[in-house]
């Protein structure tokens, strides 16, 4: 009986230690956060906006137009660095236009912005899906001029000039494979000497220069999410 009575004391014993030990917490291991978005990948995507300019030859007046294209590219994420190269092209109403008039006789310079098209590297940095961005590249733009005045004498010219586009813009991933962006650019434009026909007049050449600042609001679709 003694030794019955010492098992039952350390089987209690035992029952006792195991239920103190089911009512101590438990801890696991917490669940992964969501992944951050990542900007690895190639797109294309679509944009329309409005902008100014200024040129050499109607000179003095700039009058706001619209505009409206396309874009495609790249980029390769490294940490928060985003890396990539992009391609743009656009139609633009854009133009600038002077008149001048005294007495007997009036003069109206235009010139008009037909459309740009550029390629241009970008760098920036991630914020999950926020994307705050620089580009810089070559930018061609093709451009009407005009002269007409009340004698009558109209000189028309047309070329396409080549410049340096430099920008800044915000992107934002609004779900897996879709984002949207503002992006503000400059367009400088290099002198370039052109031949003008005349009607009334001799023909004859002369270098125009011109610049731009334009804003476009647009969308990106990425192939690779």
């Amino acid at each position: 009986m003694k030794k019955l009575a010492i098992a039952l004391s350390v089987l209690g014993l035992w029952v006792g230690i195991a239920s103190a030990a089911d009512l101590e917490p438990r801890y696991t291991k917490a669940p992964p956060g969501p992944a951050s978005y990542n900007w690895t990948g190639c797109y294309v995507g679509g944009h329309g906006g409005a902008g100014s300019m200024h040129d050499s030859f109607s000179n003095l007046n700039s009058s706001i137009g619209a505009l409206g294209g396309g874009q495609l590219g790249c980029n390769y994420q490294i940490g928060m660095l985003v890396l990539g190269i992009e391609g743009e092209g656009w139609w633009s109403g854009i133009r600038a236009d002077d008149n001048f008039s005294q007495a007997s006789f009036g003069d109206t310079f235009t010139g008009r912005n037909r459309s740009d098209y550029d390629v241009a590297a970008r760098f920036g940095l991630a914020f999950d899906k926020a994307l705050i961005y620089g580009k810089a590249g070559w930018v061609g733009g093709r451009f009407d001029f005009s002269l007409v005045e009340n004698r009558p004498v109209i000189e028309t010219g047309n070329a396409t000039l080549n410049g340096l586009l430099v920008g800044l813009g915000l992107e934002y991933a609004i779900s897996a494979p879709w984002t949207v962006k503002f992006e503000y650019d400059h367009l400088a434009f290099s002198p370039k000497t052109i031949a003008f026909a005349c009607l009334n007049c001799a023909p004859f050449a002369e270098s125009v220069s011109a610049s731009k600042d334009i804003f476009k609001l647009g969308f990106n679709y990425n192939f690779y999410k």
